[in-house]
């Protein structure tokens, strides 16, 4: 475990080398990222201010949830980016090479493309977090939300890194990047900051069944939001992370399957 550990730092660190190379390319980009991050942001403030408060969430109860979809979001990017781009190994026959080498094929995958890049929008999000948890109207210890809100976010980010996994799933099976794989994750993280309950019955099915938001991310902030003991919320957190890390060991398994049963390599 430890030696996997120390290999998949070895080969963030070449991934990460190898995209500062051209240093001035790197931070241009990263001033566009942060942009990029920022223009969603103020598309929210203007709908709040427009239509008001989502059911019993405030202006920045809705800040703090979209903060923790979007930085969980980007953190699976960042650092599950070889299963965002899953069919460009397929494609160029790089997947043969993972494949007979010692390392672990999700090691491999996730080791080699390490997308520093969205660091912008990380900050960003950081940032968000913790002006909306200033903000907050709330009778909690802002340090107990905080730390809650951290390990609600380590719940998601596993959560967005299954569905990647999953969508690699589908491009094993049809052999190409397809809607599916956009659906699954870009769709699911651009909806799942809103209350599930204000959803309608089928995207909540989609939310609370298939894609676990509901329980990783929607029961636990509400719990918080409404000041309930810490007992509770401690428990909530927990069933989260159990969650999250059950669906990503499944979405794992179903993947290995998958994989010998209709990879064909290009060499044959």
């Amino acid at each position: 475990m430890l030696q996997a550990l120390k290999d998949y730092f070895i080969l963030i660190k070449i991934s990460i080398k190898c995209q500062l190379k051209y240093k001035l390319d790197f931070f241009v980009q990263l001033i566009i990222w942060s942009i990029y991050a920022f223009i969603p942001i103020i598309a929210v403030d203007i709908l709040i201010k427009k239509f008001g408060n989502l059911g019993n969430w405030t202006q920045y109860n809705i800040f703090i949830g979209y903060a923790i979809i979007m930085l969980s979001y980007d953190l699976a990017r960042m650092i599950a980016r070889g299963f965002d781009n899953f069919h460009n190994y397929i494609e160029n026959g790089s997947l043969d090479i993972i494949l007979v080498k010692p390392l672990g094929v999700f090691l491999q995958i996730m080791g080699n493309e390490f997308f520093l890049r969205r660091l912008s929008g990380i900050i960003s999000y950081i940032f968000l977090l913790v002006l909306s948890i200033s903000k907050l109207n709330i009778e909690m210890n802002k340090l107990y939300v905080s730390v809650f809100i951290l390990f609600i976010v380590i719940s998601v980010v596993l959560l967005f890194i299954s569905l990647l996994i999953f969508s690699s799933i589908f491009t094993l099976i049809f052999k190409k990047r397809n809607l599916i794989s956009e659906i699954l994750v870009d769709k699911t993280a651009f909806i799942s900051y809103i209350p599930t309950n204000m959803l309608n019955k089928m995207v909540q099915t989609f939310l609370i069944y298939f894609i676990p938001i509901y329980f990783c991310y929607y029961i636990p902030m509400n719990k918080i939001f409404v000041c309930d003991f810490y007992g509770s919320i401690i428990l909530s957190i927990f069933i989260s992370l159990l969650i999250s890390i059950s669906y990503l060991y499944i979405i794992k398994k179903i993947f290995i399957k998958i994989l010998r049963r209709f990879y064909v390599s290009k060499g044959n």
